[in-house]
């Protein structure tokens, strides 16, 4: 009887774990400051702990502000030309190009259009009078898991999180017609999560632990 509660409890599997941290997030991607926050590194606890995953989970709201401007010498009206475009909205964990990127969300428009004054003729300037502007929004909301082989920025110190984003607008007609982004912004939570088991060297001390006190029981 004594022997095969020994082997059971050699054989128990070791109990997986998990520690969060949520932040909150602030991005003006017009502003060039891309670092949103910092997460504690995962701790290993004397190497007692092994990490075994990563996940994130986003969740807030995107804006872009745009104005379309007719640099082209001749006016236009709405059915002259209309404008459609996407803004992609990034997080990196880590030194930008180095660490893990996703995207986690993306703000986007189509059918803009209207009444544009005429401009100079030139894409220099100046553009002409009227303009057109609007603004849009858009959810970010995205819950990701990220590679083992990802898993070293994680490891050692503080978690510098960077945001970064990209835009495009797709003109169709009209002249010389140029979409700039007045405001282009991001906010909400990010809540990271790092996934764990008792590393091996741990677990087999634990088991050998739990057998010799059995023996002592004798």
């Amino acid at each position: 009887m004594k022997r095969a509660l020994i082997l059971a409890i050699a054989a128990a599997p070791a109990a997986a774990g998990t520690t969060s941290q949520t932040a909150s997030f602030s991005y003006d991607g017009l502003s060039g400051s891309t670092i949103i926050t910092q997460f504690d590194a995962f701790d290993d606890m004397g190497g007692t702990r092994q990490l075994t995953g990563v996940e994130f989970l986003v969740q807030g709201t995107a804006q872009w502000d745009v104005t379309a401007l007719n640099y082209g010498a001749a006016a236009l009206e709405p059915g002259d030309w209309s404008a459609e475009g996407i803004a992609n909205f990034n997080v990196i964990f880590g030194d930008i190009g180095v660490g893990p990127e996703r995207i986690v969300g993306a703000v986007s428009f189509s059918g803009l259009t209207g009444t544009l004054g005429a401009g100079s003729g030139s894409p220099f300037g100046p553009p002409g009078d009227p303009t057109v502007s609007a603004s849009y929004t858009g959810a970010i909301v995205n819950s990701l898991q990220l590679n083992a082989n990802e898993f070293g920025a994680f490891t050692a110190g503080l978690v510098t999180t960077n945001m970064i984003s990209f835009t495009d607008a797709i003109i169709t007609g009209g002249g010389l017609i140029s979409v700039n982004s007045d405001a282009l912004s991001a906010a909400g939570d990010i809540t990271l999560t790092y996934l764990y088991v008792p590393a091996p060297a741990s677990a087999g001390l634990l088991a050998l632990g739990a057998t010799a006190a059995v023996r002592r029981r004798r």
